[in-house]
């Protein structure tokens, strides 16, 4: 009986730790592709000035994307990835402080609202893959 229950809490934690994991791809890879193609409306919306050039937007997108697709990979193989998902942990965390100290002026709603959005996958992802980590 233990066993089973056992078994049963491990399996729904493996489960929400892969809707976690694609719930960050789905963030990493929404915020990537809005910097690239619609940067006029998505930079007014973050409350942050513009940069000089269009490569300080395309830096931080392909980081995003390279996110996003190990995000992917480890839903795909939890156990193969699992070194990478402790380390996606910690980029989810590191990122909701940075959009949260980049939130200081007033109008960076946006800034808040991803800011908790990273908050609550990286915090989803520790809760799920705490008890099944290997």
């Amino acid at each position: 009986m233990f066993d089973s229950a056992l078994f049963a809490w491990r399996f729904r934690c493996l489960k929400w730790l892969r809707v976690s994991l694609l719930g960050g791809a789905a963030l990493s890879l929404y915020l990537a592709f809005s910097l690239v193609l619609r940067p006029e409306t998505t930079i007014p919306r973050l409350g942050i000035g513009a940069p000089e050039s269009p490569l300080y937007l395309w830096l931080p997108a392909v980081l995003l994307v390279a996110l996003g697709i190990v995000y992917l990979l480890a839903c795909a193989d939890t156990r193969r990835f699992n070194p990478l998902i402790a380390v996606a942990i910690a980029v989810q965390l590191g990122l909701a402080l940075a959009f949260f100290a980049a939130a200081r002026n007033p109008g960076s709603t946006l800034l808040l609202r991803l800011s908790g959005a990273e908050l609550l996958v990286g915090l989803g992802l520790f809760l799920f893959w705490w008890p099944i980590r290997s």
